[in-house]
């Protein structure tokens, strides 16, 4: 190869085979929420600022704003398991399913409050739905 000229290309490992992993966890908001959403209220009574979930997987509040200067994390007071849609679950105190641990069905809905088994008032950190 003469100085000038071009050599051949180099070499390109290329891996088709590998995709981007699919997002998780499959659950998602909306609003308006839909009658078999898993419901977060931040006041008492199913009052307040509204989240709905539906799918499933686990969140973490704080990924999720109330308004632009405030997110979910500890400050849901009531909930809503999900209507008649199967769903089932556990709230946790701490992020990534930590803390204190409180299952729930669709058919459950409430305030929160602290006891055994239970999340306190304005502690939810993390859901997941099954």
């Amino acid at each position: 190869m003469s100085e000038g000229t071009p050599g051949p290309p180099p070499a390109v490992s290329c891996v088709s085979t590998l995709t981007a992993p699919s997002p998780t966890p499959l659950l998602s908001n909306r609003n308006p929420c839909n009658l078999l959403d898993s419901h977060i209220f931040q006041d008492y009574g199913e009052q307040g600022a509204l989240i709905c979930f539906y799918g499933s997987g686990t969140v973490n509040l704080s990924d999720w704003r109330i308004n632009p200067f405030v997110n979910w994390n500890n400050e849901a007071s009531s909930y809503i398991g999900g209507g008649s849609s199967g769903r089932n679950g556990t709230f946790y105190s701490f992020p990534n399913e930590g803390g204190t641990q409180q299952p729930w069905d669709d058919t459950h809905y409430g305030n929160f409050g602290c006891g055994t088994n239970h999340v306190c008032n304005d502690d939810l950190s993390s859901i997941r739905i099954n």
